[in-house]
C-alpha cells in the first residue's frame, strides 16, 4: 500500500492538470479493471477520505459501498478498512442500522499477524473508537465511555500515533457530549500539543483546534474572532463547522450579543446553502431545523430589545420553524430501529430544536391556547421515540387532551411532562380540567441537584441505636427540597398538593428523577412536609404516546377475578453456576410464609413460558447485574434451565414470549439502562416487558436491601389483591415500610418504582 501512495506522489507530474479526485477515480477504475484487489481497496479508501473531507458525504458513501462490493472476500487486508469507513460514514449521517454489524465484521477481519501489523493494530483501535462514536451519536454516553476506554487501551498497546491521536480526539468529543467543558479544553490542548511536537498538520489537528475553540469559547477564554478563524481552517470540512457556527450563534444570543449572533448566523447560512445539495436528506433536514431554531431565538431576542416589537416577524418565524420541524419529523420516521433505541430528544441538537419551538409557540400564542399548542408539539416529538415506534403508536392532534384525561389520568390525578433544555426547560401539568406550563432552569442546574439527591438515596444509611442516623435523613431532606424547588415551580407544587396521583413523563432526560423523595412546601409552616411517594401514587411513563397505547390495551383487557402470582426464585441452584454471587437467604417454604395470601401462588426456580399463560403477576426474586458491553445492560441471575443455558436472563430473553400484565423485578439494578433522553425504559427491562404485553413493571434503578424490599413487595401484593392500582399499592407499601423505625429512609422504601400504566387496576 505504501508503494501505491509513493507512486502517486512520485509521479505527480504525470497527472498535472488533473485534480486529486480525478487521479483517484482513474486509479480506482484501472485497479478494478486489472483485478488488483489490494491496490483497489487502498485507492477507494483514499477516495472516501477525500470525499468526506470535502463534505460530499453522499459521494463518500457511494465510493465506500462500491469499493467494498469489489474487494470484499478478495482483499483480507483492505476489506476491514472499507467496512470501518462505511460504518463511520453511516454514524456521521445518522443511518444506524448497519453500523454495529459492519464494525463487528471489520473487527473480525483485522489480523495483526499479517503484513502492515502496525496499521492493523491502529485499525483495531479505530474500530473500537467508532463504536464509541456510534453510542455518542445515539445519546448513550455511558456506553460510549466503555468503548472509548477500550480504544485507549488498544491505542496505548500498539503505541501508534495515529491511533493515540484518534483516541484522544474521541475522548474530547465524549467530554463535549457530557458538557464537561473543562475536561474538553484540557484534552484538546494536550492533543494539539502532541501534534505540534510531531510537526503534523492535518484534519485531525484541525478538529482539535475546533474542539479547543468550542470549549474555550464556552468558558469565555476565546473570542468570536478567534473561533471564526478556527472554523475557516481549510482542513475542516463544511459538515464539521456548521453545527459549531449554529451553536455559537445560539450562545451569543443568550449572552446578549445579538449583532455578533447575527453575523455568525449569516455565515452559517452561507455554509448551509453550499452543502445541502450534496448531503443526505436526514442530515440536511437536521441542519435546517437547527438553523431555524437559532433564527427563532435571535428574532425573539431582537423583538424584546425593540420598543415596539413586530409580532408578525415572530409569526413568520414560527411558520418557518414548524415547516422545517414537520419535514424533520417525517425524515426521522425513516431512522432504523436499533437495540437499545435512538433517543430522539438526545440525537444531535433535538432538545434545542424542540425546546425553541415550544418557547416560540408560547410567545406567539399567549394563554391556554399557546400551552395546548406547545404541548401537542412535544407529544408529536415523543411519538418518534424508539418504544413508541416499536409499538406502532400513532398520535393525532385531534382530541389529544381528552384522550389523555380519559385514559392516562385518573380522577383527582395529574400528568407531569418534563423537557429539560441546555438554557431553559419546560414542565407541563395536565389534570382533568386544566393544562399548565412553567419554565425550568437550565439542564446543568437540574442535573447537579438531581445527582446530589440520587447519590444520597442510593447509599445505605448509617444507624444509631437501631434507628436510621438522623444526619443522613437530614441530608436527604435538604437535597430533596433543593431539587423540588428547581423542578417543580411554586404554581405547579400548589396544584400537585390537591392531587392524589401523578404520572411522570420525561424524567429519563435527567437519568431518573426520584419523584417519591421530593418534598412539596407545606402551606402550614408548622406541618413538616412528607415525601411525595408517601402522599401520592406515582408512576412513570416512557412517553405520552406510549402511555395512551398502554392505557388503551388495559381498558380493552377482560377483568380477571382470580389473581395468580408466579414467583420465580433463584437460590442455591443458580448460585452453583455463579459462585461469586452471594446466596439468596430464603427457601421456597419461607417465601410461601412471607407472601401468604388467599390467592394462588406458584414458587419455582425455573422459568417456563408455557406455564405463564394464566399468570397475572410475575415476580423475579434473584440477583441483578449490569453488563456495559450490551446495548441494554441489565441482567438477572437464572438457574441455567430451559432456554437460559448461560444462567443469565437479559432483555432479549424477555422479548421471546408474551409478558404477563404485571411484572415485579425484585433484583438490584433491574431498572438500570443507559441515560437516554426521550427513551425512558427502552434500554432496560422495563421497555422489554412493556413491548411484549406488560402493562406495568416494578423495578429499581439501584441496589436493594433484601429485608425491606421483601416487606415492601409483601405489602404491595396485599394492597394489589384488594383491587388497588399498582401505583397506589406501592404507595401504601411505602407508607408501611417507612413507618418502621429501621427502614425510615428513602434507601429502604423509595427505590422501587412503577413504570407503565400505574393508575388503573390491571386486574
Amino acid at each position: 500500500m505504501n508503494r501505491c501512495s509513493g507512486f502517486l506522489n512520485s509521479h505527480h507530474s504525470l497527472f498535472s492538470g488533473y485534480s486529486r479526485a480525478e487521479v483517484l477515480d482513474l486509479a480506482c477504475r484501472v485497479s478494478v479493471r486489472e483485478k488488483l484487489f489490494d491496490p483497489a481497496g487502498y485507492f477507494y479508501r483514499m477516495k472516501v477520505d477525500l470525499k468526506r473531507t470535502s463534505g460530499a458525504m453522499a459521494e463518500a458513501l457511494l465510493a465506500a459501498e462500491e469499493g467494498l462490493r469489489f474487494i470484499e472476500g478478495k482483499s483480507d487486508s483492505m476489506t476491514p478498512w472499507l467496512q470501518y469507513q462505511l460504518a463511520s460514514l453511516m454514524v456521521g449521517i445518522g443511518d444506524f442500522e448497519r453500523v454495529l454489524p459492519l464494525l463487528q465484521e471489520a473487527s473480525e477481519g483485522v489480523d495483526v499477524k499479517r503484513h502492515a501489523k502496525m496499521q492493523h493494530e491502529s485499525l483495531r483501535s479505530m474500530i473500537l473508537g467508532e463504536r464509541g462514536n456510534f453510542f455518542l451519536k445515539i445519546g448513550n454516553t455511558d456506553h460510549a465511555a466503555f468503548w472509548l476506554d477500550q480504544e485507549m487501551e488498544a491505542a496505548m498497546e500498539c503505541d501508534h500515533f495515529d491511533a493515540l491521536r484518534c483516541s484522544k480526539l474521541n475522548r474530547t468529543r465524549l467530554a463535549m457530549a457530557r458538557w464537561s467543558y473543562e475536561e474538553c479544553l484540557k484534552l484538546a490542548r494536550e492533543g494539539r500539543r502532541d501534534h505540534q511536537k510531531r510537526g503534523i498538520v492535518d484534519s485531525v489537528s484541525a478538529q482539535f483546534r475546533l474542539l479547543e475553540g468550542l470549549s474555550g469559547y464556552h468558558l469565555k477564554q476565546v473570542s468570536i474572532e478567534e473561533v471564526v478563524s478556527i472554523l475557516e481552517d481549510p482542513l475542516l470540512g463544511p459538515l464539521s463547522i456548521l453545527a459549531p457556527l449554529l451553536r455559537f450563534a445560539w450562545v451569543r444570543t443568550g449572552d446578549g450579543d445579538l449583532d455578533g449572533a447575527r453575523t455568525i448566523l449569516e455565515k452559517a447560512r452561507e455554509v448551509l446553502a453550499g452543502i445541502s445539495s450534496g448531503s443526505t436528506s436526514r442530515d440536511a433536514n437536521h441542519r435546517r431545523a437547527l438553523h431555524d431554531a437559532v433564527t427563532s431565538r435571535l428574532e425573539r431576542a431582537l423583538c424584546r430589545r425593540e420598543e415596539k416589537p413586530d409580532s408578525k416577524r415572530l409569526r413568520d418565524c414560527l411558520l418557518a420553524s414548524k415547516m422545517s420541524f414537520d419535514s424533520f419529523l417525517q425524515v426521522w420516521e425513516t431512522v432504523p430501529l436499533i437495540e437499545g433505541g435512538v433517543g430522539f430528544l438526545q440525537y444531535k441538537d433535538q432538545t434545542r430544536i424542540v425546546g425553541e419551538l415550544l418557547t416560540l409557540t408560547l410567545e406567539v400564542y399567549p394563554g391556554n391556547d399557546g400551552v395546548g399548542r406547545a404541548f401537542q408539539e412535544l407529544v408529536r416529538a415523543q411519538a418518534l421515540g424508539t418504544l413508541a415506534r416499536k409499538l406502532g403508536v400513532k398520535v393525532g392532534d385531534e382530541g389529544l387532551l381528552s384522550r389523555i384525561r380519559s385514559r392516562v389520568i385518573k380522577p383527582n390525578g395529574g400528568l407531569i411532562v418534563f423537557l429539560p433544555g441546555p438554557d431553559q426547560g419546560h414542565v407541563f401539568l395536565v389534570d382533568q380540567e386544566t393544562i399548565r406550563h412553567e419554565f425550568l432552569p437550565d439542564r446543568d442546574s437540574l442535573l447537579l441537584a438531581r445527582d446530589e439527591l440520587v447519590s444520597q438515596i442510593l447509599e445505605r444509611p448509617g444507624f444509631e441505636d437501631g434507628r436510621v442516623d438522623p444526619f443522613s435523613t437530614m441530608l436527604v431532606e435538604k437535597s430533596a427540597r433543593k431539587l423540588t424547588e428547581l423542578l417543580l415551580p411554586e404554581r405547579v407544587q400548589e396544584h400537585i398538593r390537591g392531587l392524589s396521583s401523578i404520572a411522570v413523563v420525561g424524567d429519563d432526560q435527567l437519568g431518573w428523577i426520584p419523584m417519591s423523595c421530593l418534598l412539596l412546601a407545606s402551606p402550614d409552616e408548622k406541618v413538616a412536609p412528607r415525601p411525595l411517594g408517601l402522599t401520592h401514587a406515582i408512576s412513570y411513563l416512557p412517553s405520552v404516546p406510549v402511555g395512551l397505547h398502554l392505557a388503551r390495551m388495559v381498558r380493552e383487557k377482560k377483568i380477571v377475578k382470580n389473581i395468580d402470582l408466579n414467583l420465580i426464585y433463584f437460590g442455591d441452584k443458580a448460585i452453583k453456576n455463579h459462585p461469586s454471587w452471594s446466596k439468596i437467604p430464603f427457601s421456597s417454604s419461607s417465601l410461601n410464609k412471607i407472601y401468604a395470601s388467599p390467592r394462588k401462588i406458584k414458587i419455582s426456580q425455573s422459568l417456563d413460558p408455557a406455564t405463564l399463560k394464566d399468570v397475572q403477576v410475575l415476580q423475579f426474586l434473584t440477583h441483578g447485574d449490569s453488563d456495559p458491553g450490551l446495548p441494554r445492560p441489565a441482567k438477572l441471575l437464572m438457574s441455567g434451565s430451559n432456554d437460559f443455558s448461560d444462567g443469565i436472563f437479559d432483555c432479549r430473553d424477555a422479548e421471546k414470549w408474551t409478558s404477563p400484565p404485571l411484572v415485579v423485578l425484585t433484583a438490584c439494578g433491574s431498572g438500570r439502562g443507559q441515560v437516554r433522553r426521550g427513551e425512558a425504559g427502552v434500554s432496560s427491562f422495563e421497555g422489554a416487558f412493556l413491548s411484549m404485553g406488560a402493562k406495568a413493571v416494578l423495578s429499581s434503578p439501584g441496589d436493594l436491601d433484601v429485608m425491606s424490599t421483601l416487606a415492601l413487595t409483601e405489602f404491595f401484593h396485599q394492597a394489589l389483591v384488594q383491587k388497588h392500582s399498582p401505583a397506589e399499592a406501592l404507595r401504601q407499601a411505602r407508607v408501611r415500610v417507612a413507618n418502621t423505625p429501621r427502614f425510615d429512609h428513602p434507601y429502604f422504601y423509595a427505590l422501587m418504582r412503577v413504570v407503565g400504566v400505574g393508575h388503573r387496576p390491571i386486574f
